[in-house]
């Protein structure tokens, strides 16, 4: 761990060898600063050749009733791969939780976050996938192995996030495999609509 400071704000940086927790991921630094009412971090995860196979980078900010979530336009790496951040995405989380203009795109595929606006308390949040390859975001965790793969299309609405979370899920996954086990084409519908019960059809 190492930290270094001066009286406008303080520099952090923490390295961790390894964490193993089902998968074994090394050479992890979690780095930022901390300056008025705002935390820049980046988690950076690299290979054993100290090339960048994941990143993350974004910026809180503390205001009264809740913290602004901004991802950095250039704060996406994933699989070695930059990707593209909507430079306008915020995630505000307090009383409520929202997300607006997130966009997360790689040449032709997007993930896209948006809650609906005028919808007061609570509104509605709808998670959009176009081409999404989950081998992407799950390649660069296990070298030998892809935990998962597949090419998803569809949409996941959330409601009530802060109080008692609700989900409807219609989404298919072509050529759909878990460690390297095809499974095939999959089309996915489930909903927790009814307290307590969780309905899905595949």
């Amino acid at each position: 761990v190492k930290v270094n400071s001066d009286p406008s704000r303080l520099n952090y940086d923490l390295l961790v060898n390894q964490v193993k927790t089902g998968v074994l991921i090394k050479n992890i630094d979690l780095a930022g600063k901390i300056e008025n009412d705002s935390i820049g971090t980046a988690l950076t995860i690299k290979d054993d050749s100290n090339k960048t196979k994941f990143m993350l980078a974004a910026v809180a900010r503390s205001l009264k009733d809740e913290i602004d979530i901004n991802i950095k336009k250039h704060g996406l790496i994933v699989n070695y791969e930059p990707w593209e951040v909507s430079p306008d995405n915020m995630i505000k989380v307090g009383k409520e939780i929202s997300a607006n203009h997130l966009v997360l795109s790689h040449k032709n595929e997007s993930l896209s976050i948006n809650s609906s606006q005028n919808s007061g308390l609570n509104a509605p949040m709808n998670i959009d996938f176009k081409n999404f390859d989950l081998a992407d975001f799950t390649g660069w965790i296990q070298k030998d192995t892809v935990l998962a793969a597949g090419i998803v299309n569809g949409n996941v609405a959330l409601k009530n996030l802060s109080a008692s979370p609700e989900f409807k899920a219609n989404l298919t996954i072509n050529n759909f495999c878990v460690k390297n086990d095809t499974i095939g084409n999959v089309n996915l519908t489930a909903d927790n609509a009814e307290t307590g019960k969780y309905k899905g059809n595949v």
